[in-house]
C-alpha cells in the first residue's frame, strides 16, 4: 500500500473517533442539564467545586494511565466544565 492510502485510512479512523467524541460530549451535556434541573428543583448551587476537583484528579490519573499530559487533561476538562455550568445557568 502506498503512503497516501495508509494516510487516508488513518485519517478516516481519526474522523470516526472525533465524531464519537462529539457524540459523547452531547450525551454528557444532556446529563448535565438533567443534573442542573435537579439542582434547581432542590435549590442547590450549580457549582460543586469539591465534586469538580475530585473528578478532575480522577481524570488526570486516568489520563496518566493512558499517556496523556496532565495539563492537556486539565485544559479539556476545565473547558467541558465551563460549558456544563453555562448550560445549567440557562435553565
Amino acid at each position: 500500500m502506498d503512503y497516501q492510502t495508509v494516510l487516508k485510512i488513518f485519517r478516516d479512523q481519526i474522523e470516526e473517533i472525533d465524531i464519537e467524541i462529539l457524540n459523547l460530549f452531547a450525551k454528557r451535556f444532556e446529563i448535565s442539564l438533567s443534573i442542573g434541573n435537579l439542582k434547581k428543583e432542590n435549590n442547590l448551587p450549580i457549582l460543586d467545586i469539591d465534586r469538580f476537583n475530585t473528578l478532575l484528579e480522577k481524570l488526570k490519573q486516568e489520563g496518566k494511565r493512558n499517556n496523556l499530559d496532565e495539563d492537556f487533561v486539565e485544559d479539556i476538562w476545565n473547558r467541558v466544565h465551563r460549558e456544563s455550568i453555562s448550560r445549567q445557568w440557562e435553565i
